[in-house]
């Protein structure tokens, strides 16, 4: 062979590799591109992810607080009511002890009055029964007498079911 065809079968094999290298130039252009894609993908995939689940645990995390908020705020409503009605029950206890009290002393201030006026009517009576049998008073002071009885009486009658009568 001569050099003439050594050089062109060379340059044939040198064109040869060239555009082999060239094709596995572009299939490693396409391959890194690819996998920069797919990086790419993976990274975007990833930080999806984690956005995805912060915001799955914010959203988680807020639903816990309105719901710890709401049992607080309902809590408080009960214990309130609660204490509103105990205050009630509290003021209906002292409104029936004060009415009690007031039903007491009104029956003692007629038992006292009752006994007052019965005395002074036994006296007054005594004082009559005293003028009969003397015989010494006239008629006019028996009849006073007896009908200051009468009022008295009247006035001071007190049979223990009449305490609220006024």
């Amino acid at each position: 062979m001569s050099s003439r065809e050594e050089n062109v079968r060379l340059a044939n094999l040198k064109l040869g590799v060239e555009r082999e290298l060239s094709k596995a130039n572009e299939e490693l252009k396409r391959v890194r591109n690819e996998l920069r894609t797919t990086q790419n993908q993976y990274k975007w995939t990833v930080q999806t992810s984690y956005a995805l689940a912060e915001k799955e645990i914010l959203d988680w995390s807020a639903k816990i607080r309105a719901e710890v908020e709401r049992r607080r705020c309902e809590e408080e409503r009960r214990r309130s009511a609660e204490e509103e009605r105990e205050k009630e029950l509290e003021e209906k206890e002292r409104a029936e002890e004060k009415k009690e009290e007031t039903r007491r002393k009104w029956e003692r201030a007629y038992t006292k009055l009752w006994r007052e006026t019965n005395e002074e009517r036994e006296k007054l009576e005594e004082k009559v029964r005293e003028l009969r049998e003397r015989g010494r008073a006239d008629r006019r002071k028996i009849e006073s007498l007896e009908r200051l009885c009468r009022k008295n009486w009247s006035r001071g009658y007190y049979d223990g079911r009449e305490a609220n009568r006024h």
